[in-house]
């Protein structure tokens, strides 16, 4: 709705309305742009944060925020592209030309948004935020199993640093737990 206003400010058809450019801006894309964002923004994170497996939150939604801040640059680049595809130059030295500015914003701003809006059925997952049953189900609980351990012969030295902090390594039934030492000589197991 608020790229409509900047069509109006485009096509000069608040004028002719009797509404000011300064006032058609305030309704419009550019004004309202960061306040939608921003609403958006704490649902996408949560939803973000939810689809993250338990045992690897913190690895999955930095790859993921990554992806999301690559696709908002990658945006910017096609966006910058398209301008140049439909002729739309704006320079401070030379002439403007924006006369097919109209269609790029109709198709960036209205066309664009509304062909993703499909794809929301397949990628949103068809539940509530806080249903916590169907992230379980699609999060299985991690598995921190080691692979077998080597033969003897090519295994490595212990790391002489590790006894030093205070740190030592067991390897239980193919499993490796950390242990601390609680400094008065007896070696727990840190859960």
């Amino acid at each position: 709705i608020a790229s409509l206003f900047d069509l109006l400010i485009i096509q000069r058809w608040n004028i002719a309305m009797g509404m000011t450019d300064e006032a058609a801006y305030l309704l419009g894309d550019a004004a309202c742009q960061n306040i939608a964002s921003q609403m958006a923004l704490m649902p996408q994170v949560v939803l973000t944060a939810r689809l993250c497996p338990r045992g690897a939150e913190a690895t999955v939604y930095a790859i993921l925020a990554g992806f999301q801040n690559f696709g908002a640059s990658v945006g910017s680049v096609l966006g910058a592209r398209l301008c140049d595809a439909f002729g739309v130059v704006a320079s401070q030295e030379g002439p403007c030309d924006f006369g097919n500015l109209t269609k790029l914003v109709i198709l960036a701003h209205i066309i664009a948004p509304m062909a993703c809006v499909p794809l929301t059925f397949w990628l949103v997952p068809a539940a509530r935020v806080d249903d916590e049953t169907a992230f379980e189900e699609t999060s299985p609980p991690p598995s921190f199993c080691s692979p077998a351990s080597s033969s003897p012969a090519s295994s490595a030295p212990p790391s002489p640093i590790s006894p030093i902090l205070g740190w030592h390594e067991a390897a239980v039934d193919g499993e490796y737990l950390l242990m601390v030492d609680d400094g008065a000589g007896a070696i727990r197991q840190i859960s």
